[in-house]
């Protein structure tokens, strides 16, 4: 489990407490988030990592799944990717 400043899944914004202080916790979904949806090079500390999830909106890519979870491993998070359907699935172990 990896611990960081957390964010709202809505806005994006650093949670903060009611006394104003900066909320730190477990953080893998949010950083599985930005892995899957981020582009090599927006990772200025890793710029080979990101999965590119806008890749499956223009079709389907075969490989898109390997590549999410050797990302994903890479960033530190264990995780399996399948798909069902038109659904991808990520379990965060």
């Amino acid at each position: 489990m990896k611990t960081d400043i957390l964010t709202d899944d809505t806005t994006g914004d650093i949670m903060l407490t009611p006394a104003g202080d900066i909320v730190i916790g477990t953080a893998d979904e949010q950083i599985a988030e930005r892995v899957l949806q981020y582009h090599p090079g927006e990772f200025k500390n890793a710029p080979q990592l990101g999965a590119r999830a806008d890749q499956l909106i223009a079709g389907n890519n075969p490989f898109w799944n390997q590549t999410a979870k050797k990302h994903l491993q890479a960033a530190g998070i264990d995780a399996d990717v399948r798909q069902t359907g038109d659904k991808i699935i990520v379990e965060i172990k």
